[in-house]
Protein backbone atom coordinates (compact mmCIF):
# COMPACT_ATOMS: atom_id res chain seq x y z
CA UNK A 1 0.00 0.00 0.00
CA UNK A 2 1.40 3.42 -0.89
CA UNK A 3 1.29 6.48 1.37
CA UNK A 4 -1.67 7.99 -0.49
CA UNK A 5 -3.71 4.82 0.12
CA UNK A 6 -2.61 4.70 3.76
CA UNK A 7 -3.71 8.31 4.30
CA UNK A 8 -7.04 7.62 2.60
CA UNK A 9 -7.59 4.57 4.82
CA UNK A 10 -6.78 6.68 7.90
CA UNK A 11 -9.25 9.39 6.80
CA UNK A 12 -11.88 6.70 6.30
CA UNK A 13 -11.17 5.40 9.81
CA UNK A 14 -11.55 8.85 11.38
CA UNK A 15 -14.75 9.48 9.43
CA UNK A 16 -16.20 6.12 10.49
CA UNK A 17 -15.62 6.43 14.27
CA UNK A 18 -19.19 7.49 15.02
CA UNK A 19 -20.64 4.77 12.74
CA UNK A 20 -18.52 2.09 14.41
CA UNK A 21 -19.61 3.25 17.85
CA UNK A 22 -23.24 3.16 16.67
CA UNK A 23 -22.70 -0.41 15.48
CA UNK A 24 -21.24 -1.27 18.86
CA UNK A 25 -24.31 0.13 20.63
CA UNK A 26 -26.46 -2.19 18.53
CA UNK A 27 -24.20 -5.19 19.24
CA UNK A 28 -24.33 -4.50 22.98
CA UNK A 29 -28.04 -3.66 22.83
CA UNK A 30 -27.47 -0.26 24.45
CA UNK A 31 -28.94 3.17 23.81
CA UNK A 32 -25.68 4.89 24.68
CA UNK A 33 -22.13 3.90 25.50
CA UNK A 34 -21.03 4.74 29.05
CA UNK A 35 -17.31 3.90 28.66
CA UNK A 36 -17.27 2.10 32.01
CA UNK A 37 -14.85 -0.67 32.92
CA UNK A 38 -17.74 -3.14 32.74
CA UNK A 39 -18.62 -2.02 29.22
CA UNK A 40 -14.95 -2.05 28.17
CA UNK A 41 -14.66 -5.65 29.32
CA UNK A 42 -17.81 -6.59 27.36
CA UNK A 43 -16.23 -5.10 24.23
CA UNK A 44 -13.00 -6.99 24.99
CA UNK A 45 -14.97 -10.24 25.36
CA UNK A 46 -16.90 -9.55 22.15
CA UNK A 47 -13.66 -9.20 20.19
CA UNK A 48 -12.00 -12.12 22.01
CA UNK A 49 -14.87 -14.31 20.82
CA UNK A 50 -14.67 -13.01 17.23
CA UNK A 51 -10.94 -12.61 16.52
CA UNK A 52 -11.32 -13.41 12.81
CA UNK A 53 -14.12 -10.88 12.22
CA UNK A 54 -12.62 -7.73 10.67
CA UNK A 55 -15.71 -5.62 11.40
CA UNK A 56 -15.62 -6.56 15.10
CA UNK A 57 -11.84 -5.91 15.14
CA UNK A 58 -12.38 -2.42 13.70
CA UNK A 59 -15.14 -1.73 16.22
CA UNK A 60 -12.90 -3.00 19.02
CA UNK A 61 -9.92 -0.84 18.24
CA UNK A 62 -12.12 2.20 17.59
CA UNK A 63 -13.79 1.78 20.98
CA UNK A 64 -10.50 0.93 22.71
CA UNK A 65 -8.96 4.13 21.39
CA UNK A 66 -11.94 6.29 22.24
CA UNK A 67 -12.17 4.99 25.81
CA UNK A 68 -8.41 5.39 26.26
CA UNK A 69 -8.68 9.02 25.08
CA UNK A 70 -11.61 9.66 27.44
CA UNK A 71 -9.51 8.42 30.38
CA UNK A 72 -6.08 9.74 29.43
CA UNK A 73 -6.51 12.49 26.86
CA UNK A 74 -4.80 12.33 23.51
CA UNK A 75 -5.84 12.37 19.90
CA UNK A 76 -5.90 10.06 16.93
CA UNK A 77 -3.05 10.30 14.46
CA UNK A 78 -1.59 8.17 11.69
CA UNK A 79 1.32 5.90 12.61
CA UNK A 80 4.07 7.06 10.28
CA UNK A 81 7.23 5.32 11.52
CA UNK A 82 7.96 2.56 9.01
CA UNK A 83 9.69 0.27 11.54
CA UNK A 84 6.77 0.49 13.99
CA UNK A 85 4.16 -2.29 14.16
CA UNK A 86 1.56 0.46 14.07
CA UNK A 87 2.84 1.96 10.80
CA UNK A 88 -0.05 3.01 8.61
CA UNK A 89 -2.66 2.51 11.33
CA UNK A 90 -4.52 4.91 13.64
CA UNK A 91 -2.57 5.60 16.84
CA UNK A 92 -3.10 7.81 19.89
CA UNK A 93 -0.60 10.57 20.60
CA UNK A 94 -0.34 13.51 23.02
CA UNK A 95 -1.90 11.65 25.93
CA UNK A 96 -1.15 11.84 29.64
CA UNK A 97 -0.01 14.93 31.47
CA UNK A 98 1.71 17.88 29.86
CA UNK A 99 5.46 17.51 29.31
CA UNK A 100 5.37 13.78 29.98
CA UNK A 101 7.17 11.74 27.29
CA UNK A 102 4.55 9.06 26.66
CA UNK A 103 4.90 6.92 23.60
CA UNK A 104 2.16 6.44 21.08
CA UNK A 105 -0.65 4.04 21.92
CA UNK A 106 -1.94 1.62 19.31
CA UNK A 107 -5.31 -0.08 19.81
CA UNK A 108 -4.61 -1.79 16.48
CA UNK A 109 -1.51 -3.44 17.97
CA UNK A 110 -3.59 -4.40 21.03
CA UNK A 111 -5.97 -6.20 18.68
CA UNK A 112 -3.05 -8.04 17.04
CA UNK A 113 -1.69 -9.09 20.43
CA UNK A 114 -5.13 -10.39 21.39
CA UNK A 115 -5.34 -12.34 18.16
CA UNK A 116 -1.90 -13.85 18.83
CA UNK A 117 -2.86 -14.60 22.45
CA UNK A 118 -0.16 -12.24 23.83
CA UNK A 119 -2.56 -10.07 25.81
CA UNK A 120 -3.21 -10.74 29.49
CA UNK A 121 -5.96 -9.00 31.40
CA UNK A 122 -8.90 -7.05 30.05
CA UNK A 123 -9.43 -3.81 28.18
CA UNK A 124 -10.34 -2.12 31.47
CA UNK A 125 -6.75 -2.79 32.60
CA UNK A 126 -5.26 -0.62 29.84
CA UNK A 127 -7.68 2.28 29.76
CA UNK A 128 -7.05 3.49 33.29
CA UNK A 129 -5.47 6.87 33.80
CA UNK A 130 -1.74 6.68 33.14
CA UNK A 131 -0.73 6.14 36.77
CA UNK A 132 -2.40 2.73 36.58
CA UNK A 133 -1.67 2.03 32.92
CA UNK A 134 0.09 -1.25 32.39
CA UNK A 135 -0.75 -4.52 30.70
CA UNK A 136 1.20 -7.73 30.73
CA UNK A 137 2.87 -9.46 27.85
CA UNK A 138 3.78 -12.97 28.95
CA UNK A 139 3.89 -11.80 32.57
CA UNK A 140 5.96 -8.67 31.88
CA UNK A 141 4.39 -5.19 32.16
CA UNK A 142 4.25 -3.33 28.83
CA UNK A 143 2.73 -0.40 27.08
CA UNK A 144 1.88 -0.27 23.41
Amino acid sequence: MNIKEIKKEYEDFINSISNRLESLKRLLNKERLDYSNKEADKVFDLYSSNLEDDEIKNIFYTYAGEIFIKNNGGEWSLGNHKKDKAFGTPIIINWGSENYPWVRISPYVWSLRMKNRNFEGKLSDVIQPRSKFCIKLNGTPWME
